[in-house]
């Protein structure tokens, strides 16, 4: 079993976004690969016996900022990304004793639909989900690396920036 915990974008650092696009031969946008780097500060904690994390954030493409994707995929078949990686892994522990583990399990990428106040509607914003496993110690920050492809004309709409004032995180 996992617990699920939810990453304020203020614990987000060392952000970088690197959107990479595609020209066909009449001049059209084909596909767009956006690389997506950064630190995550989590300090999650391990216990005797071995615990599981799900450890959910957004996204950004700079500090308290995000992407708000379309609603409405290009077709019924498809959704706007056409494909995903994403790698995490522990870059700052703490290691008190013999016996103990830190452990990545896996990472996914998703289009979530999200309600923030005074934004219209449920948009959809990337979303990372880090399986984080411990036994004992525990993990300060984790390293991440996301590469999303998207279908050509993918429109891209306003980025949201949260500013100072706000820390949003994946309810």
């Amino acid at each position: 079993m996992s617990t699920t915990i939810s990453i304020p974008l203020a614990d987000m650092h060392h952000i970088r976004h690197l959107p990479i696009t595609t020209v066909n031969s009449q001049g059209e946008v084909a596909r767009t690969l956006e690389i997506y780097t950064g630190w995550v500060q989590c300090n999650l904690t391990g216990e005797p016996d071995p615990v599981h994390y799900s450890a959910k954030t957004y996204i950004p493409t700079g500090k308290n900022a995000v992407t708000r994707w379309p609603d409405d995929p290009p077709n019924d078949e498809v959704d706007w990304m056409a494909n995903w990686t994403a790698t995490v892994a522990p870059s700052a522990i703490d290691l008190p004793e013999d016996q103990t583990i830190t452990a990545v399990d896996g990472a996914t990428v998703a289009l979530e639909a999200q309600s923030f106040g005074g934004v219209k509607g449920a948009p959809r914003f990337l979303v990372l989900t880090a399986e984080v496993g411990l036994q004992r110690g525990r993990v300060l920050s984790y390293t991440y690396q996301v590469n999303v492809l998207s279908f050509s004309g993918t429109p891209v709409l306003d980025a949201l920036d949260f500013g100072s004032s706000s820390s949003p995180h994946v309810p």
